[in-house]
């Protein structure tokens, strides 16, 4: 099983090193195969580049841009899509707000309760 972690991200540069730093961190220690599918919706900051960064290290993340920005709603259906057509059947897809104001924990907590029923 692996996890699939959708953020929809808007001129978040600030916030994502911080939440994608937690993230990584959090699946590692619990010992999940997970993967960070971020939509990149325009952004006119550095997004893109702290992105790239993460990709270039051999991070699990992926990017994916809308141009021009898409809205929120758009922007979570495209990371979806994308990772449901990545994903196997007994995969968890789970999707967070980009901004880090959830706690990278949340994630376990939800996977936790899907696999709960």
């Amino acid at each position: 099983m692996k996890v699939w972690i959708v953020l929809p991200a808007y001129n978040e540069a600030l916030a994502l090193p911080p939440l994608l730093d937690s993230l990584i961190e959090t699946m590692r220690e619990d010992g999940r195969k997970f993967e960070i599918v971020v939509v990149n919706d325009g952004s006119k900051d550095n997004t893109t580049e702290v992105l790239q960064g993460y990709i270039d290290r051999s991070q699990p993340v992926r990017m994916l841009i809308n141009n021009p920005n898409r809205g929120l709603a758009e922007t979570i259906k495209r990371g979806l899509l994308e990772a449901l057509s990545l994903a196997d059947s007994h995969d968890i897809i789970i999707t967070m707000d980009a901004d880090n104001t959830h706690p990278a924990g949340l994630a376990l907590r939800m996977i936790r309760l899907i696999r709960e029923g």
